[in-house]
């Protein structure tokens, strides 16, 4: 058997492992289906937290088990070191999970100047770990498989690890943050190289007392974004609105900082999302 196949089950393994010590624990937690209009995972305008998109953090929510989000969007950017391109339909399917959990399934295609193809695709498992009076915990394993395009996809896959957190700093302001530890391969035509990462992310959010609106800005970046090309970092900020409650749009514009994570200068992206249940 090949190093690299052993290596990619010896990972699949590590992943499957805590994943089931988290579902064990997740089985074990009696669900409160309860609507609190404190928490910020329920209540009237919930859907705004529990959207993962536009931000790179994933939310500290998870989903109750009767529901499931689907979420889409349109992203254009000026690419490194010219050029431009979209990616779309940047696809992510959301679905709760008894014991305050929830699996995610996320892909997306890639078109720019100089070529195009699919990017990879991501299975993810989130649980809620715990909370206080102003914070949330959760936990998430994000598993990658060989996957993708020779420019875009991911030639050999990965494994994904986060930590989120967030604090409600008053009524309408919160604060979250996810720090993450990854191990990711390049596109084949990048030579398929692996990379090991840690990966913060900080996200500042304003929510309106009376529109269903959330104003928001971010921080994030990676350590390393390939063999020999150092770490990165971008910022972004963005709208979102819901026109109904199970109902949302979002508005959001991006900029490289540092380094060549995700390779691009800048970009602007919209796009929606829908909650059922």
């Amino acid at each position: 058997m090949k190093p690299t196949t052993l290596l990619l089950r010896s990972r699949l393994s590590t992943l499957l492992i805590l994943l089931t010590l988290f579902s064990t624990k997740a089985l074990a937690t009696t669900n409160d289906t309860s609507l609190n209009t404190d928490d910020p995972c329920r209540g009237h305008n919930a859907f705004l937290a529990l959207i993962n998109r536009p931000t790179n953090a994933d939310s500290v929510c998870v989903l109750q088990e009767d529901q499931a989000i689907a979420e889409v969007g349109l992203q254009y950017l000026s690419a490194r070191p010219d050029g431009a391109g979209y990616n779309y339909p940047q696809l992510q399917i959301n679905v709760g999970l008894p014991g305050k959990s929830q699996l995610t399934f996320l892909s997306s295609y890639n078109q720019q100047t100089s070529a195009s193809g699919l990017g990879p695709i991501t299975l993810g498992f989130k649980h809620e770990v715990g909370r206080t009076q102003n914070s949330i915990f959760s936990a998430e394993g994000i598993y990658t498989p060989p996957f993708g395009s020779a420019s875009f996809g991911s030639a050999k896959g990965g494994i994904t690890l986060n930590g989120i957190a967030s604090y409600a700093v008053t009524p309408h302001i919160s604060l979250l943050g996810m720090l993450g530890l990854s191990e990711q391969s390049l596109p084949s035509l990048a030579d398929a190289h692996t990379y090991v990462s840690v990966n913060p992310d900080v996200v500042l959010s304003w929510q309106h007392s009376v529109l269903p609106l959330q104003l928001y800005a971010e921080i994030f970046g990676q350590t390393s974004t390939g063999t020999g090309t150092g770490g990165g970092y971008n910022a972004d900020a963005g709208i979102q609105y819901l026109i109904t409650q199970n109902f949302e749009v979002d508005l959001e514009q991006g900029v490289r900082l540092t380094g060549e994570l995700g390779g691009y200068n800048y970009y602007t992206e919209v796009g929606f999302g829908f909650l059922f249940g």
